[in-house]
């Protein structure tokens, strides 16, 4: 990518380009506090589950993992407000529905982790995601 052509084309817009440096996560204080918290999660429930997890079930989980972060809301002004309509979320600007994201359905217990049926494991653990 040329940052210089980048930059040329956005400011004929009156966009401001402004680029994250690669070695300083400092910069995108938001979502790296995010990432930080969606990979210490992951990380405690692959000390947990992982020799459990297949690649597909793996790949499954992640996508759960997806959905529950992307459904979280950016605004909390009108939480509390019934009447209020839903608040937006990353899964509203990525897919331009409003669709509420809720926990899996279902009753998934530990016993569920030892289940030969991966979809109920990989519910249990990703319900343990929501949690935490």
């Amino acid at each position: 990518m040329d940052d210089d052509q980048i930059k040329a084309e956005l400011l004929k817009d009156d966009i401001d380009w402004v680029r994250n440096p690669a070695t300083a996560s400092n910069f995108g204080g938001t979502w790296e506090r995010q990432i930080l918290s969606v990979r210490n999660i992951m990380a405690a429930l692959m000390r947990e589950h992982g020799h459990s997890l297949d690649d597909e079930a793996l790949r499954t989980l992640m996508c759960e993992a997806e959905a529950v972060v992307n459904s979280r809301p950016l605004t909390v002004d009108t939480l509390s407000d019934l009447l209020s309509p839903l608040p937006l979320t990353p899964n509203t600007l990525l897919t331009g529905k409003s669709k509420l994201i809720l926990p899996p359905p279902g009753n998934f217990q530990r016993e569920d982790v030892y289940c030969k049926r991966r979809w109920r494991r990989v519910q249990h653990i990703a319900n343990e995601f929501w949690v935490r």
